[in-house]
């Protein structure tokens, strides 16, 4: 089912108003988004994935997001905020800019997002423009690394996914904060140790097996095995 999903992104209308870079790796797709033109634009997105928006600069002079099961919002300034959108849900945005906005979405397929066993992804709720300082520096990593793409950014790239995924798990209300591994993925002092490892060795070849070894995990598996991720230039 994700592979088809994996093609389904937010529809942006009109589309030659933005650049648009992507790139795909195990479970995930991230998109960064830049307006070239201060015009009325819109935003719709509804598919079988969990969705994160991330407002790296955004302003309007009027406009309004909409996702389904939460009231309407008209806030003007969207700087550092994000957006939670489940799996299955409606996403509509439109705005009257009042600068050039500069986006990033996140798609997760809902069978990587680690979750407490008594919970299940559907048990996620939808969030509008609300503050997370642990999602947003670790987005913001990522999108550093899509739109720098080098040779030796992959380990890294798949490292902080995984780290972005725990961290999306606890927006499921309810969710227990606990330091031990949910279903087989890293406890937050894991994840710490792997992020901080491979900024260190950026030069160097890491494999998923050292990683493993690193934070003491049974099997590589832990940090799932990485595809290649697709890195393109911006698209108008």
């Amino acid at each position: 089912m994700f592979t088809n999903a994996l093609n389904q992104v937010v529809d942006i209308s009109p589309a030659n108003i933005v650049m648009r870079r992507s790139a795909a790796w195990h479970g995930m797709n991230a998109e960064i988004v830049r307006a070239t033109k201060r015009e009325r634009i819109e935003y719709r997105f509804q598919a079988p994935l969990h969705l994160l928006v991330v407002y790296e600069e955004c302003a309007r002079h009027d406009g309004e997001s909409f996702v389904e099961g939460l009231p309407r919002s008209s806030l003007r300034d969207l700087k550092k905020k994000l957006t939670f959108v489940p799996a299955g849900h409606d996403y509509h945005e439109w705005q009257k800019p009042r600068i050039l906005g500069r986006l990033a979405y996140f798609y997760f397929d809902p069978a990587i997002v680690p979750v407490h066993p008594e919970t299940t992804f559907t048990d996620f709720a939808p969030r509008l423009h609300f503050e997370d300082a642990a999602l947003w520096d670790t987005t913001l990593k990522l999108k550093t690394l899509i739109e720098n793409a080098g040779t030796n950014d992959q380990s890294y790239l798949e490292a902080l996914g995984v780290v972005l995924t725990h961290e999306l798990a606890r927006l499921i209300p309810g969710t227990p904060h606990v330091q031990v591994p949910i279903r087989g993925g890293l406890a937050a002092w894991q994840q710490r140790v792997v992020t901080a490892h491979i900024e260190e060795h950026l030069s160097e070849q890491i494999s998923i097996t050292t990683l493993a070894q690193l934070v003491h995990a049974c099997s590589a598996p832990h940090l799932s095995a990485p595809t290649s991720a697709s890195r393109g230039p911006y698209q108008a």
